[in-house]
Parts: structure tokens; C-alpha cells; sequence
């Protein structure tokens, strides 16, 4: 139709100062994420909604989830730049397997502790913003839990994510990112 449709705003800002260090507890981290669950099963249970993650996608290592102080589920994964993936540090700020990993990570928010998902399935939706703090590696964690608004409204539900260097240090951080709970849908068949 020639019309320009929008689907995204993007607003570029300068970071807090790349100087100030975000450090975390990777050990104590950990221990508050006793539950791990099967990367096999998490990746089944993307192929089940339709998202079939090929080979240079699927940098999930491991998951576990856990409960912070408040009793809110977290989630805390490891990730890794999957070997059919170049190696090549220069060209991105943040390489988009571990991104799409980081935000694969999210599914362990709706995990029942026996590793089945929830019947109703998040799709993403908008991200507040996004903080590069310092260089990826090859390597990194992911800590998910629910944004500090700690609201939900409706079929929206909002994180924040903190990727993190095996040293400790925070990375990249992303806060309010959006998934929407999709509707449930009913099918009629006329036979």
C-alpha cells in the first residue's frame, strides 16, 4: 500500500559511566537457583509452540530457577556462543545468538518445577531499554526475574535481564522486557 507502518522506536542515550563496575555474587547466585531443569526439554518444548531454534540459536547451557528473598521466581542460565557460530568478538556489540539466548532463558519464568511449561505461551512484545556495560564473551550468565514494578497488567508481564561475565561483572543490562501471554484460541470444526 505504500504506507509506513511503525514497529519499533529505538532511542539511543549515553550509558551511565562505563567506569562504575555492576558487580554480582556469582556463587551465592547460584545456590538461590536449586531447580535445573533439561536444555533438551526446554528447547522440545520451543519446537512444540512452533519456534524450531537451529544449531547457531540455541545457546542455552543450562537453566536452574529459584526464588528471590520476596519468594518471586528467577531464573539464572548459562550461556554459550554456539560453536557453528563465528568467533568474531569485533563485529557486534552484543552478538545476537547470545542475545536470542538471554531472551530464550525467559521461557524458565513460566516452568513448573517438573520442567513442563505453563499452558499459556509468552510472546515478545517491547524492551524499556538496553545497557551495554561491557564487552560479551563467548561465555556468559543470564539472571531473569520479574521487573522491579512487579506489576502485571493483564497478558503482559515484564522482566529485567542482567547478562553477566563468569568474573562477576554485569555486562549487558535490559530492563522491562515485555513478553505477552497469548491468547488461547478455540478452533471449530464442521464435519
Amino acid at each position: 500500500t505504500g504506507e509506513r507502518e511503525e514497529h519499533a522506536q529505538v532511542r539511543v542515550a549515553a550509558a551511565s559511566d562505563p567506569r562504575e563496575r555492576v558487580m554480582v555474587d556469582l556463587s551465592k547466585l547460584q545456590s538461590s537457583h536449586p531447580q535445573c531443569h533439561d536444555v533438551r526439554q526446554i528447547y522440545s518444548i520451543f519446537s512444540g509452540m512452533g519456534l524450531v531454534y537451529g544449531p547457531g540459536h540455541q545457546a542455552i547451557e543450562e537453566l536452574a530457577t529459584g526464588q528471590d528473598d520476596a519468594g518471586q521466581r528467577q531464573v539464572l542460565a548459562h550461556l554459550a556462543l554456539p560453536q557453528t557460530v563465528p568467533q568474531n568478538h569485533d563485529h557486534f556489540g552484543l552478538h545476537p545468538s547470545l542475545l536470542d539466548g538471554a531472551f530464550q532463558a525467559v521461557l524458565g519464568m513460566v516452568l513448573q518445577d517438573d520442567g513442563s511449561e505453563q499452558t499459556e505461551t509468552a510472546l515478545p512484545f517491547a524492551l524499556d531499554s538496553l545497557e551495554l556495560l561491557g564487552p560479551w564473551e563467548p561465555h556468559m550468565w543470564v539472571h531473569v526475574r520479574s521487573a522491579h514494578t512487579g506489576r502485571e497488567t493483564g497478558r503482559v508481564r515484564k522482566t529485567d535481564i542482567d547478562l553477566i561475565a563468569d568474573d562477576g561483572t554485569v555486562r549487558i543490562r535490559l530492563r522491562g522486557f515485555a513478553v505477552r501471554m497469548a491468547a488461547a484460541t478455540k478452533v471449530r470444526v464442521d464435519v
